[in-house]
C-alpha cells in the first residue's frame, strides 16, 4: 500500500438533525448530507421520518471523521426537545446573521427587509386573528404544493432535465402574470414596502398565496434554493394586499401575517418571532406571537401530514 494511501485524511462526516412536518427534529449522522436528507424526504431514510415526514435540515453539522459525528449524536439525542430546539434556533440565527453582516458589507440587496413601527389600534386587534387564520391557510397551501411535486418528481424519476424544464415553465407562467412569484423576495418585500399602493390588492394576495406554492413545488423539482425568504415574501405580499383592502396599518398586516405563514410552515412560534424581530420592531412581538402560535398550533390536515 502506498505512503499516501496509508496517510489519507478519513472521510468527513455530518451529524445533523431534520425538521419533520409536524415539528419534530430527528438526529443522525451521514457521509452526505444531500442524499441523506433525500432518503428521508422519500420514506427510506429511517423509520421515524418515515412516519413523520421530513422538510429538511435544522440543523447540520460537519465532524472530523465518522467516529466524532457518532460522539456527537449521541449527545444531541440525549438533549431534551426544548434544548434541540435551542441548538435550531442558534444555528438558524448564526446563519441568517452572517448572512445580514455580508449584506451590509458588501451591499447589493442581501440584507432582510427592516419595517417602521407598526400602529396597532381597535381595528387592527379586531383583525388580529382573522388575518392569523388567513396566514394559515397560506401555510397549508405551501403543504398542498409539496405534496403534489413530490408526487409528481416521484412519476417523473430520475429525469433532471425533464423536472427542470417543468419547473421553469411552471415558474414562467406564474411570472408572466404574478412578476413578483418570479425572485426569491428578500429584495423584492423592499421594493414593495414603496410601491404596495400602486398594485391592486387582489394581485398582492395572489402573488402571496402563488409564491407559498411556487417555492417548494420548485424545490421538489430539484431547482436550488430554500424556503425561508419565499415564505416571508408570501406573508409580505399577502399583509399588504389585505391592509389595502381594510385600511389598516400596512406594518400590522405585514407582521401578523409573515408570522402566521411562517408558523403554519416551520411549526416553531418562538423561533419564527425571533427570526422576524431581525424584520419587524419588537413593539409588535406580542401579535407576531400570538399569530405564530395559531399557525402552528393548529394541526395540519390529515390528507397534508406524510
Amino acid at each position: 500500500m502506498a505512503a499516501s494511501d496509508r496517510t489519507a485524511r478519513p472521510k468527513a462526516a455530518f451529524v445533523y438533525m431534520v425538521r419533520c412536518t409536524g415539528g419534530q427534529l430527528y438526529t443522525g449522522w451521514t457521509n452526505d448530507p444531500a442524499a441523506r436528507l433525500r432518503a428521508h424526504r422519500s420514506g427510506k431514510g429511517a423509520r421515524y421520518t418515515r412516519a413523520h415526514g421530513a422538510e429538511g435540515f435544522a440543523y447540520l453539522e460537519r465532524c472530523a471523521d465518522r467516529c466524532a459525528a457518532l460522539r456527537r449524536e449521541a449527545a444531541l439525542k440525549k438533549l431534551p426537545k426544548a434544548q434541540k430546539t435551542v441548538v435550531y434556533g442558534i444555528a438558524i440565527a448564526g446563519g441568517l446573521g452572517t448572512y445580514l453582516l455580508l449584506g451590509q458589507l458588501m451591499g447589493g440587496g442581501m440584507g432582510m427587509p427592516r419595517f417602521e413601527a407598526a400602529q396597532v389600534g381597535n381595528l387592527e386587534l379586531v383583525w388580529l386573528i382573522p388575518l392569523a387564520l388567513i396566514g394559515t391557510v397560506c401555510g397549508w397551501l405551501y403543504f398542498v404544493s409539496e405534496h403534489a411535486s413530490e408526487a409528481l418528481a416521484h412519476t417523473i424519476g430520475e429525469r433532471p432535465v425533464v423536472k427542470a424544464m417543468l419547473a421553469g415553465l411552471a415558474l414562467a407562467i406564474c411570472g408572466t402574470v404574478l412578476p413578483y412569484t418570479m425572485f426569491a423576495g428578500e429584495t423584492q418585500a423592499d421594493v414593495l414596502m414603496e410601491t404596495y399602493l400602486t398594485i391592486p390588492a387582489g394581485v398582492l394576495i395572489a402573488t402571496g398565496l402563488v409564491k407559498a406554492m411556487l417555492t417548494p413545488a420548485l424545490i421538489n423539482l430539484g431547482w436550488r434554493g430554500g424556503h425561508f425568504f419565499p415564505v416571508i415574501f408570501s406573508g409580505v405580499s399577502l399583509g399588504y394586499g389585505l391592509a389595502i383592502l381594510t385600511g389598516a396599518d400596512p406594518v400590522f398586516y405585514v407582521a401578523v401575517c409573515t408570522a402566521s405563514t411562517m408558523g403554519a410552515v416551520m411549526r416553531q412560534p418562538v423561533m419564527v418571532v425571533g427570526l422576524l424581530l431581525m424584520c419587524f420592531p419588537l413593539k409588535g412581538i406580542v401579535c407576531m406571537i400570538i399569530a405564530a402560535v395559531i399557525a402552528a398550533g393548529i394541526p395540519l390536515p390529515k390528507p397534508l401530514r406524510k
